[in-house]
């Protein structure tokens, strides 16, 4: 080890040509050595210009002292997990609410949002993965009021994953008092399937000039016929969901008055402009009552969404005597789609194990690539001209592999984004179906803790790897937690970190939370008498529609 000081005073230690420490001097010295100080080794000793010695050590100035025996006390999970509710109950009982209302409202006063919606529909002039003409794109436009002076005011407006907006992210610096801005943007379909929410997002973060950031958030809901059309409806469905008003009875002409302009009719046929889906809601004449029913479960979530969301609007309306607001309670008797659901987990898992597969192969090409390149090269200087030929059919054929594992790549990607989506949405129909219906309210946020959407893959874990820890905490702690057999903390989930995952022990314990949130679930109102008379009555319809058409002569007629 050689010790060598620079002229700027650092000390510079080399071991071999590596240097291993650096440190700086207070002075810069002529002359250094290393010396026995007090019986410790060790100890760079140097002299300045003026003759004056000074005595370092490399690092900190050593101590003389006896590491103190360890504690191996066992270590107590149970005292542990009691220690944290204590503190989250003292968590939970310093925080007030009102102060959370009054920061809401002085957000408020600082920056007003307005929101405008422009109903015109106008014709999709985006590039988009729907090869449909009918393509529509709706104009929103979000003009923000800053009554203060702000140094950063951002707005982001988050729409459904099949929906895409042309610009979505706005970001303005050093605002003055009293400042308008407005901002406009396009919103409009962009993958080939039916949205399942089509509620706008629009969040806008602001830091004032203190240096404080604030949050505020408004939402706004897309036209239904930007997506849909009226069309006949249909008698009979695979999937069906069944919801309830607790209030004063709406007909599909007050909910839908867009695609009813004349009469109460009790069925309603929708058709999707994007992928051909036909959705057909029917009301019941008895009872406030409504079913959604479709031959494919995607095209169900749009119109349960869009149902509640109507439903509350015109409870929102309705005013008691007092002039106060009367709420209209919505309920889902219907079973969620569980079958459907785990399905699109399948299918979800296998095309992540695609793509995985797939990335792994063309790193491998790559890597090829880059060695016969290296080849290529060695072989010009050598100027070996029968070895180049080889080498560029090894080039060229490697590319032609690149080029195709490439294109399936994209395929690949394609479709695991589309069943992002359709999980996304049936995992927001999943859990429509377990809130609205009558669930104790100790058990809501569980649920809603399992149904979080977007679904999204990181890039070294899938949905389903970083959900499994969630699933099986759940599975074991909380509410939901089995009665019997189980402890109150799974000591091994909590220290385990190189636990392999198990795509069918994921699957079990999903299905078995589901079944245990099912058990908590209120049973009534699951007939479907209600609605017979509706469905024989359209049944009617398009049975004597049909006699007249199939006649193709006069005389054929019945007289």
């Amino acid at each position: 080890m050689i010790a060598i000081v620079s002229e700027s005073g650092s000390l510079l230690l080399y071991e071999d040509s590596q240097i291993i420490w650096s440190a700086e001097l207070p002075e810069i010295p002529v002359a250094i050595s290393r010396a026995n100080v007090s019986g410790l080794p060790g100890a760079l000793v140097t002299m300045d210009n003026n003759g004056v010695l000074s005595v370092g050590y490399l690092g900190s100035e050593p101590h003389l002292f006896k590491v103190p025996p360890l504690n191996l006390a066992p270590f107590e999970v149970e005292k542990c997990q009691k220690e944290m509710m204590e503190l989250e109950k003292e968590i939970r009982a310093g925080v007030d609410f009102t102060d959370i209302a009054l920061t809401n409202a002085a957000s408020e006063r600082d920056v007003t949002l307005l929101i405008i919606l422009d109903t015109k529909l106008e014709r999709c002039t985006y590039p988009t993965n729907v090869n449909v003409s009918e393509l529509s794109m709706c104009q929103i436009v979000v003009t923000a009021t800053t009554h203060i002076k702000l140094e950063l005011l951002q707005i982001c407006i988050s729409v459904d994953p099949s929906l895409k907006c042309s610009k979505q992210v706005f970001m303005f610096r050093d605002i003055t008092a009293n400042h308008v801005q407005k901002m406009e943007s396009w919103i409009y379909p962009y993958e080939l399937t039916i949205p399942a929410d089509i509620t706008i997002n629009i969040s806008c973060s602001y830091t004032n000039k203190q240096g404080i950031t604030r949050v505020l958030q408004k939402y706004s809901v897309l036209p239904l016929e930007m997506f849909v059309k009226p069309t006949q409806a249909s008698k009979e469905a695979t999937h069906k969901v069944t919801l309830t008003s607790h209030g004063s009875e709406e007909s599909l002409a007050n909910l839908f008055p867009e695609f009813i302009s004349e009469g109460t009719p009790h069925a309603l046929g929708l058709l999707s402009l994007i992928s051909g889906t036909k959705v057909t809601i029917v009301a019941a004449k008895n009872t406030n009552r409504y079913r959604v029913q479709s031959e494919d479960i995607l095209g169900i979530p749009l119109m349960v969404f869009s149902l509640i969301e109507r439903i509350s609007r015109r409870s929102n309306c309705n005013t008691n005597q007092d002039g106060k607001n009367s709420p209209l309670k919505v309920s889902i008797s219907s079973s969620p789609p569980i079958e459907a659901l785990l399905e699109e987990v399948d299918k979800h898992y296998n095309l992540r194990q695609q793509f995985s597969k797939i990335t792994d192969e063309l790193e491998i090409r790559a890597g090829q690539m880059r060695l016969f390149e290296r080849r290529f090269v060695v072989k010009l200087q050598e100027r070996s001209l029968r070895a180049l030929d080889g080498i560029l059919m090894l080039l060229k054929k490697n590319h032609n592999g690149i080029a195709k594992t490439y294109n399936e790549l994209k395929e690949i990607q394609l479709q695991l984004r589309l069943s992002q989506i359709h999980l996304s949405a049936l995992l927001n129909l999943c859990e429509a179906c377990f809130i609205y219906s009558d669930i104790p309210s100790k058990y809501l946020e569980t649920v809603r803790s399992i149904f979080v959407t977007p679904v999204f893959d990181c890039s070294d874990h899938c949905w389903e790897e970083m959900m499994h820890p969630m699933v099986k905490f759940l599975s074991q702690n909380g509410p939901l937690r089995a009665t019997s057999g189980i402890s109150s903390f799974d000591e091994k989930y909590v220290f385990t970190t190189d636990e392999t995952f198990h795509f069918e022990q994921f699957k079990r314990q999903l299905s078995t939370l589901f079944a245990r949130i099912g058990e908590k679930r209120s049973k009534t109102g699951r007939s479907s008498a209600d609605f017979e008379e509706e469905l024989e009555e359209l049944a009617d319809e398009n049975a004597s529609t049909s006699d007249w058409v199939s006649y193709e002569k006069q005389s054929d007629m019945p007289l």
